[in-house]
């Protein structure tokens, strides 16, 4: 399978982040803090604007709030997985158990709140890899 980066421009080799955040202010520090590390970000302030705007090309990572308004951020990620997208996700949440095991149910990466930019870095990085190919 061929990885999401592929027939991409040079230009366009920056990997892709989409981010579903509903608190503006956070959903931009993010965008602004992945950019300036390298990745090209697009970001969504709620589940239903992801499902509606999203294209058949698939992002390398997702980055989602759990509690979102409407479908929380995993059961978004069930929604994506329906579509047969398969990037690795990391869900933004102060974890539960009932959370923790629903993410690990849906192999989805838990970064707890309150962020640490270097620990989100450090799991983008694990998960989507280096910011270009």
């Amino acid at each position: 399978m061929p990885s999401p980066s592929s027939g991409r421009t040079a230009a366009e080799r920056r990997k892709l982040l989409v981010i579903v955040e509903d608190d503006e202010a956070l959903s931009a520090a993010l965008a602004f803090a992945l950019e300036v590390e390298g990745y090209a970000t697009r970001a969504y302030p709620d589940a239903e604007s992801f499902l509606a705007e999203a294209t058949t090309a698939d992002p390398d990572a997702f980055i989602l709030d759990y509690r979102l308004p409407g479908l929380n951020g995993l059961a978004l990620l069930d929604r994506i997985r329906q579509r047969s997208v398969t990037a690795p996700a990391i869900v933004i949440t102060t974890p539960t158990p009932a959370v923790i095991a629903k993410a690990a149910a849906a192999s989805a990466t838990i970064v707890e709140k309150p962020l640490h930019a270097g620990d989100l870095m450090d799991v983008v990085r694990r998960l989507a890899g280096p910011p270009a190919d």
